[in-house]
């Protein structure tokens, strides 16, 4: 396992990253995930199709065809390389019969073959009741009585009052009691419950609402040496880009200014600048060759250091970056100076898993963090094989993600770590920023 502290160069790794963040920035929108990819909720993926934790596709294919995931096909159950019959057991949740082990899926849920489950025969189970919900620092935490012959539970959530199963967002398959992360301070979340059994899911709960206050603090699971940025979500002027800070570039040559500044899990800043010969998400290519010079003074002082294969300008901190002016001045084949005014400075933080803790590989696995002034997030997860998986920016910024079991390395330890990202743009074709914090945690696979 690559110690945390000693990474591949900074650049490299930085630029995938920066690559996958800014794409999500400056796009109206990507239409959601892939096929394959993870989602909490149908809204998460380009299809509208969430199902067991993964992105499902409009067009699925039939048993025998090839795949590459679960996702693809019908029965959704790919024995690579090809798309296999269902074998869901009955009680477990179902879009068709094609992926229930007796063929019969009812109620989006398997049940025995013709219906005579009698689960089924008594009716959906009784809806949840005496629901809680209790504010905590960036969360929420629902919980329920329990409900007899319920198999699992589906959460529904607003921002407002009176939420139902048709207003609300959904996490399926949730357990009592279940925390809510990831959410914005000072805001009121409101809650429905509904059980599911063999019989099909219940009538709500009444309903249950909390604040989420507090701020990110350094006891969330992080090993002990690793530090948490200081919490910097208290309001500030707002400068009319996304809220966060503003850009602005005066180039040559109608070159594209990008600056990025990220907050690591060490307790680090790192600073790093680009400039393409356009916009990089487009066609633009990284100009090599340039000198980038910080202002004496400021959180890097001097030359940053060039990379000359990337086009990176880095420069090290040994302290997390604070909000502040920005400002480098280019010179070479393109001159000019680059400016960000940063108001606000993402937090996060990994809730769970636990560090040291140890999971079944194979298995699926929940992944929570605690972010402040987020807007997408990403992750990664490294074995000791080296093995990276990395995964295209989550937005909004979900909190969390449930990471199916065959995505997951059967190595061990495991490394996680989590980037919660803001990003903002000038004017079209002049450059931006993107503002980034990083959590981690490391557990055992067995």
């Amino acid at each position: 396992m690559t110690n945390p502290r000693r990474r591949p160069p900074i650049s490299s790794r930085a630029l995938a990253l920066l690559t996958l963040l800014f794409a999500a920035a400056c796009a109206d929108g990507d239409g959601g995930k892939a096929v394959n990819e993870p989602c909490v909720a149908a809204s998460d993926c380009a299809s509208a199709i969430c199902h067991g934790g993964i992105c499902g596709a409009r067009t699925p294919k039939i048993n025998g065809e090839r795949c590459t995931g679960d996702g693809e096909c019908r029965s959704f159950n790919c024995k690579t390389p090809l798309c296999a019959p269902g074998d869901r057991a009955n009680g477990q949740a179902c879009l068709s019969q094609h992926e229930c082990a007796s063929g019969n899926c009812l109620n989006g849920l398997c049940v025995a073959a013709g219906g005579k489950d009698a689960g089924v025969d008594a009716g959906p189970p009784a809806a949840p009741s005496d629901i809680k919900a209790t504010g905590g620092n960036n969360q929420v935490v629902v919980s329920w009585t329990p409900v007899a012959g319920a198999t699992s539970y589906n959460l529904y959530w607003k921002t407002s009052a009176g939420v139902t199963v048709a207003t609300g967002t959904k996490v399926l398959g949730v357990k009592s009691p279940h925390t809510h992360a990831g959410l914005q301070k000072g805001t009121t979340y409101y809650y429905i419950v509904t059980a599911l059994g063999p019989g099909g899911e219940s009538t709500p709960s009444g309903e249950a609402s909390a604040t989420a206050g507090g701020v990110v603090k350094p006891d969330m699971g992080l090993p002990a040496d690793q530090s948490v940025p200081p919490d910097m979500s208290a309001p500030l002027p707002d400068t009319g880009v996304t809220g966060y800070g503003a850009v602005s570039s005066n180039l040559t040559k109608g070159a594209y200014g990008l600056i990025a500044l990220t907050n690591t899990y060490t307790g680090a800043g790192k600073i790093e600048v680009y400039v393409f010969t356009s916009d990089p998400k487009i066609s633009g290519k990284a100009i090599l060759g340039l000198t980038v010079i910080a202002p004496t003074g400021g959180a890097v002082s001097g030359k940053l250091t060039p990379n000359s294969k990337t086009g990176a300008h880095t420069g090290l901190t040994t302290k997390p970056l604070l909000p502040g002016n920005y400002t480098f001045t280019v010179s070479g084949a393109v001159s000019g100076t680059i400016s960000a005014k940063v108001n606000k400075v993402p937090t996060c933080a990994v809730t769970k898993p636990i560090a040291g803790s140890t999971h079944t590989a194979g298995q699926n696995l929940t992944i929570t963090w605690l972010s402040s002034n987020s807007q997408r997030a990403t992750y990664l997860l490294t074995d000791n094989k080296g093995t990276v998986i990395p995964k295209a920016p989550l937005q909004p910024d979900p909190g969390g993600i449930i990471i199916n079991g065959k995505d997951i390395p059967y190595a061990s330890p495991l490394d996680i770590k989590i980037t919660a990202a803001w990003s903002a743009k000038a004017v079209p074709n002049t450059g931006g920023i993107v503002c980034a914090a990083e959590g981690w945690t490391k557990i055992t696979l067995k």
